[in-house]
């Protein structure tokens, strides 16, 4: 294996040069010594919103920062990838999960409410119970 040394975001700008859009490496979310388990994560969401799990799993509905705050938790916390995170949302392409990730990311720059959701979403989950991943037996 391979070591890439740098400071917080030249994983990031490094990812962004050398890494194909499509390759394994890049659908593949970030490393983390713990996972929060994906369901907990949207009903957390959910509840935060003010909707119906099953709301924010449609795959279309009037809820897209809403969705897109979903998504990016789902890639960051969870533990999933794209492509789970679409089929986990109503079968989206992993493809439409990254165009979506990319403009919640810019609408949290934009937008002080979309902003605030993240920031308060982030300190929930960051405050939870962790339960660490199965290891070997």
């Amino acid at each position: 294996g391979q070591v890439i040394l740098g400071d917080a975001g030249f994983w990031e700008s490094a990812k962004k040069r050398w890494v194909a859009s499509g390759s394994a490496a890049a659908q593949s979310p970030p490393l983390a010594v713990t996972r929060i388990d994906p369901a907990r994560i949207t009903a957390d969401a959910a509840r935060y919103f003010n909707l119906a799990p099953e709301r924010l799993r449609r795959k279309r509905g009037r809820c897209r920062d809403q969705r897109g705050l979903l998504m990016e938790l789902l890639y960051r916390y969870g533990g999933m990838t794209q492509q789970a995170i679409g089929a986990h949302l109503g079968g989206l392409d992993y493809t439409a999960v990254s165009h979506e990730r990319r403009r919640v990311r810019e609408r949290i720059a934009q937008s002080d409410v979309v902003a605030n959701w993240w920031r308060e979403l982030d300190s929930v989950l960051v405050n939870v119970e962790i339960t660490p991943p199965a290891g070997p037996a």
